[in-house]
């Protein structure tokens, strides 16, 4: 089968069945952390545009603007070698 395009989206994940069938190659690596992420409405602000983040012993806990009373908070944790 042959498909003519000018634009194709694959967003079939990591294993990616579109990716294997045109031969597309890839690279990347591991950032060695893991982070839980979630989105939080907070009372008594307004618009906020200003992102936070503080870091401790290769852990980053950030407070991301998003929109109206809503923030993203992002808390990252840098795993151990083994």
């Amino acid at each position: 089968m042959e498909i003519e395009t000018k634009l194709l989206v694959g967003s079939d994940g990591i294993n990616s069945s579109i990716k294997r069938l045109a031969g597309i190659s890839h690279y990347g690596w591991q950032y060695r952390q893991k982070a839980i992420v979630c989105t939080m409405k907070v009372d008594g602000i307004s618009q906020n545009t200003t992102a936070y983040q503080i870091y401790h012993d290769g852990n980053v806990l950030a407070l991301l603007p998003l929109w109206d009373n809503y923030l993203s908070l992002v808390w990252s944790v840098g795993l151990p070698d083994f």
